[in-house]
């Protein structure tokens, strides 16, 4: 029992003294970690993501009071940062390689959605699936024709027995109900909201 006791206040005294050490490097080194991280990325938000990332990378790191007691802390801190930078650089670089290779296939970039995004554009083109299944059929045609068969009104006119003016009507009232399904409000033609 004395034993554990001795070894649970050995590892709490061992916590504190990475804490401490975490804390004077932090105090003696952060300001000139981060100017050279400036100099090279001159954004401060990467400043202080890398900047964290370093602190973290040291808190993890079994060995670390010995590495800082040898006195050679800023060169330390700046060779991890620079792994990191150089790191964060090659991410971005394969990004963009990525990006263009898609462009160069598709003609249109190819952007990644952050899964906020993601989620938020599912939850709109659910919407919109189900605000058209309501649509009055002839909106619906009328809209479907139009926008998913590329139809001009002519077209459509032909197609479904009216007149262009008719035409243009329900794609405007199927548009209008789209608007207010998705974005819950009326939208008058003019495009400003009538609050109903």
């Amino acid at each position: 029992m004395a034993q554990t006791k001795s070894k649970v206040i050995d590892l709490n005294q061992r916590k504190d003294s990475r804490r401490r050490s975490l804390e004077k490097l932090f105090q003696e080194d952060g300001r000139i970690l981060r100017g050279y991280l400036f100099k090279r990325l001159r954004n401060e938000a990467e400043v202080e993501d890398v900047a964290q990332e370093v602190f973290a990378k040291l808190a993890r790191m079994p060995d670390l009071d010995q590495r800082i007691s040898q006195g050679k802390n800023r060169n330390f801190l700046i060779t991890i940062a620079n792994n990191l930078v150089v790191d964060m650089e090659r991410k971005r670089a394969t990004r963009r390689s990525y990006q263009d290779e898609q462009r160069n296939q598709s003609g249109y970039l190819v952007y990644e959605l952050s899964p906020e995004v993601e989620v938020v554009a599912n939850e709109e083109l659910s919407l919109l699936k189900t605000a058209i299944m309501k649509l009055k059929p002839t909106w619906r045609r009328a809209f479907t024709m139009s926008r998913f068969h590329n139809m001009t009104y002519r077209e459509i006119s032909e197609e479904m027995g009216v007149g262009v003016k008719q035409v243009e009507k329900y794609i405007t009232n199927a548009l209008m109900e789209l608007r207010k399904a998705v974005y819950g409000r009326r939208v008058s033609l003019r495009g400003k909201s009538d609050g109903k």
